[in-house]
């Protein structure tokens, strides 16, 4: 007899079947026989078997699924753990450069400010020897007069006589001496 396919059979089987007397087979009191009754209980008895090992199978699945659930997000946590710790190392790495960047940017301005007085000091005296320079232009340039007109009033004051000693001395004169 194949008891999955009477599943929707009410068994009674706590029910105690009358007996008669001629026969000498119990009678349940739904007219079956005690042995269609215990065929029926073991049957029973074999269904809820299947029913708890397959509900073991599926129990057992289940775990061995959650189990390798639970590998995978530990992996996938570890993964991010390393990540996490990459990005951090990263921007403590980064951290330090940009410290050290700032610093290197304030020396440069200091050295820059320094370098700017320097060369405001460098303009400064530029300036002065440009002035100096010019006065001493200016002042060779009324020197060069003043030696020309002495040298054009000794010119005219001595005698020009041709033994005059002086007279040929000034006539012999260098070049830069001599007016245009």
């Amino acid at each position: 007899m194949d008891y999955r396919a009477d599943r929707g059979k009410s068994y009674n089987v706590v029910t105690l079947g009358s007996r008669s007397r001629a026969d000498g087979v119990v009678k349940s009191p739904k007219g079956r026989s005690t042995r269609e009754d215990a065929e029926d209980a073991v049957g029973l008895v074999y269904e809820a078997a299947e029913s708890l090992k397959e509900i073991r199978d599926q129990a057992a699945a289940t775990v061995a699924r959650a189990e390798g659930l639970a590998r995978d997000a530990i992996k996938q946590l570890q993964l991010a753990q390393t990540r996490i710790e990459d990005a951090e190392a990263a921007r403590d790495r980064a951290l330090a450069d940009l410290a050290d960047m700032s610093a290197t940017v304030a020396e440069v301005k200091r050295e820059f400010g320094q370098l700017r007085l320097q060369l405001s000091d460098k303009e400064a005296k530029l300036c002065a020897a440009e002035e100096r320079a010019a006065t001493a232009e200016m002042r060779a340039g009324e020197a060069s007069e003043a030696l020309e007109r002495l040298v054009d009033a000794v010119r005219n004051e001595l005698p020009r006589k041709k033994g005059n000693v002086a007279a040929k001395a000034l006539a012999d004169r260098p070049n830069f001496l001599r007016h245009a």
